[in-house]
Formats: structure tokens, sequence, C-alpha cells
């Protein structure tokens, strides 16, 4: 049994996105540096050096005692050159750095990447500077320290300031019923609390954008490779604190094809960056319920390709036609199991296409299904479902020996008990070929 949510979700084989700045404090790490040291010097008489017998002989750097340089032997640790508080440690002429965790590199300049393995599985992964060098921010209704577990959604109520939880239909869904003075998904924004101008100044404790985006943190893993975040020299200067960094640029976004394991780095996936999203122009939700649930992403090649079609990578076929209820059909995805946790390993699993008709009666969906959805279940032996976490996962139906990517999972109700629904694929198929023509120029 998996999970399901429902915003905008991608039509892409069988890709996982997101392994997706709102700040974290680290105090900026200043390099101590010593005062100017001159060393001493000395004057010998004519007894004490010969000229003649140094023409012949030279004190070599082993018999010189600790505290003696001459001009030119310059002490390579001062100032020292390793940053983030690594110690500086002299070798002959050069040196090297002991770094603090989580620092790296020739002078500790680099941040290892303690979130690459997507310990998170549902919430953002931010690099810290204890054990075990990041931790988990979960997405209400999940939480636990691998924001694995689900919890109702209202129980306890997430709503701030005295606001009240309702809940919709999809079980990750709710919503706060914000007092006059209070706004943002859960009411946690008062009236004096938006900086009105260029906002250069505020550093404020807003976690949104005005269209409701939620932002990074600036310690996310993903902004390691900008020039801006927590692990920068004098952080603390550019005002780099306990605030938040709003971006959505899709060079945040990342999709691993291939992937089973979501806590390790497999030798098989692969990963691409996205290049642009393509959102459906009718997208919408009325009553909760999201009509025209599809979105496409194009991805930025690697080395000059993309996907490579191997063991773990195969490509999936648009449909061409409409396969008949009562079809089996593929799903598949890491999304909350019977034990109220998401999955570390890839499951799948086997259902049935139920007719719309039939989805729609009564005991079911109560003509909640429109024709941009299909549903696939097993009514005889509930159980085999989607879940929480499924999103935008595949639905994929198979016709003489080959695969095709019939729907892509949406919404439900009650995980297991009713059949999951899907967006209906082969209604967008128009749109799909239109835009994968208009980029790719053919």
């Amino acid at each position: 049994m998996f999970a399901r949510m429902s915003d905008l979700h991608v039509l892409l084989l069988m890709a996982l996105v997101g392994k997706t700045a709102c700040g974290f404090s680290l105090m900026s790490l200043l390099e101590s540096l010593d005062p100017d040291w001159t060393p001493d010097q000395y004057d010998y008489s004519y007894e004490d050096y010969n000229q003649e017998e140094n023409t012949s002989s030279t004190l070599t750097h082993a018999e010189n005692p600790d505290w003696y340089y001459t001009e030119d032997q310059a002490d390579p640790c001062q100032p020292n050159p390793c940053e983030h508080g690594g110690d500086c440690l002299v070798h002959g002429s050069t040196f090297t750095c002991s770094c603090l965790a989580p620092f790296s590199g020739n002078k500790c300049q680099k941040v290892q990447n303690t979130c690459k393995d997507n310990p998170c599985g549902r919430g953002q992964c931010l690099i810290t500077q204890s054990p075990p060098y990041y931790r988990c921010v979960c997405k209400h209704p999940y939480t636990g320290p691998s924001c694995s577990q689900v919890v109702p959604v209202c129980r306890p109520n997430p709503c701030q300031n005295g606001a009240t939880c309702s809940r919709h239909k999809r079980r990750s869904k709710f919503t706060c019923a914000c007092p006059d003075q209070f706004k943002g998904k859960f009411c946690e924004i008062g009236s004096d609390d938006c900086y009105v101008g260029d906002g250069y100044s505020y550093r404020g404790k807003m976690n949104r954008t005005v269209n409701q985006h939620a932002c990074l943190y600036w310690n996310s893993h993903l902004l390691l490779q900008e020039n801006y975040n927590m692990f920068m020299e004098d952080a603390e200067t550019h005002g780099i604190g306990e605030h938040n960094f709003c971006s959505i640029k899709t060079r945040h976004l990342k999709v691993v094809l291939g992937d089973q394991d979501l806590k390790k780095e497999e030798f098989h996936e692969q990963s691409f960056r996205v290049e642009k999203i393509f959102k459906y122009s009718h997208y919408n939700e009325r009553d909760e319920i999201p009509h025209n649930d599809i979105a496409l992403l194009k991805l930025k090649p690697v080395d000059g390709h993309c996907a490579l079609e191997s063991k773990y990578v195969k490509t999936v076929c648009l449909p061409d036609g409409s396969f008949p209820s009562g079809s089996e059909c593929h799903i598949s995805g890491w999304g909350v199991t019977e034990t109220g946790k998401g999955s570390r390993q890839l499951l799948d699993a086997k259902v049935k296409l139920i007719a719309n008709t039939l989805c729609n009666s009564r005991q079911l969906y109560d003509h909640m299904i429109d024709d941009s959805m299909i549903c696939a279940g097993n009514l005889q032996k509930p159980g085999q479902d989607t879940c929480q976490g499924d999103s935008g996962g595949p639905l994929t139906c198979e016709k003489d020996g080959t695969y095709y990517v019939y729907g892509i999972v949406s919404w439900g109700l009650e995980c297991g008990k009713r059949p999951g629904v899907y967006t209906q694929v082969t209604k967008f198929l128009n749109w799909i070929k239109a835009t994968i023509k208009s980029e790719s120029g053919f």
C-alpha cells in the first residue's frame, strides 16, 4: 500500500524528483590571525662567523632550532589558510589542514554533502556541524527523525494563533481557518511580519513566498553549489542567519533515474537537473480534487546525453489507445505502507483498471471522477493501492511485451480501501506530443 498527495505531478519515465532557502543559523567562522612576527636579529662577531669556512659548509634545515627562521622562510600557517576552524599543520615549506566535520578539502573550504543519500525521504535535509551532520525538517503531516511516519493532518492541530484545522478529502491536505489578523498556510504570518519595499534589510521568519511556495533553508544541501549559502565565508556579514531564502528556480530540482534505495546512492543511478517545467494550463482544483493533474519536465543533458537505457532504467511508451476495464497494470513507489511509514525500498504492486462509471458509484467516489482521471485497484481484494508519497508515479500497462504509461498517481480516499485515482494519460497525448515537438525543434 502506497501514498498519494496531489500537487502537479510529473510524467517522466519512473523518475523520482526531488532528491526539490529559509535560514538555519550558523555563526561564520573567522580565521585566527596572529600578529606579524619578526624573528630576532642576531649579530655575530668575526670570531663566531668565518666567511671562508661558510662557503664549504652550510647549516641544514634539520639542524636549525624550531625558533630559527631566516627572512625567506615564512611560516605557511601564518596567517591560518584553513577555513571553517580547521587546524593548520606545517610540513616543511608547505602545510596541511586538519578539518572539522563536515568540512573537507585542502583548505577545509568544501562542505561534505551529508544529505546526498536522501535520509529525509518526505522532508528537507539540512546540513549541520554536529553529528550526524544533518537534520530533517518534515512536511506536515510527515514526522519522525527521517520524516517517514504519518500523523492525522489535524491531530495535533498544526494551525497557529488559534486557527482551526479542517481535513480535505485527500489525506495529506488540510486547511487552516485563520483569525483576521493572520495569514499563511499555518496562520503563522502576523499583520506586522511582512516587510514593505524591496525587503533588503528584512530578516524575519516567514517561510513562504507571496504565492505560497515553500522556501529553502540557507543550509539546505541544494544550495551548496550556490555563491551564497550558510557555509560561505563571512556568511553572517551578508545577513545570512535564521531567516529564509526563497527560490523556486528549476536548477534546484533534480531527477534521479534507476533509484531503488532512497537512503543509498547506487552505482546505476542517473541524475539530471531540470531545465524547464511545463505545467498543463488547465490544471485546477475543485472541491479539493485535482483536475488535469499533469506536468512535463525537460532534463538538462549530462555530457551531451540524457537518459541511457540500462538494466535499471527503461523507457516506457505513450499509449496509442485505451486499455479495457479489468486490465491488470502495475504501480510502484516509495509511499506510505500499512505500517504508516514510507518505504526505503522501491515497491510495486498489481492493480486492475476500473471503469469510470463504476468508480463514480455512490459506494466509491460518488461522481468525483471526470474524463481526466481513471481508477485502478482490486474491488474483490482491497489492499493493493498507492498512498501518500507515491504521487507522480506511474501506472503502467503491458501489451504485446511493451509497457505503456497509462496513468499518473494523482489522488484518492482511504488508501487501500477504495481504488486509487490516476491522471488519464490518453487525454493529454496531443499536448504531450506538441510540447515535446516545440522543444525539440522537430
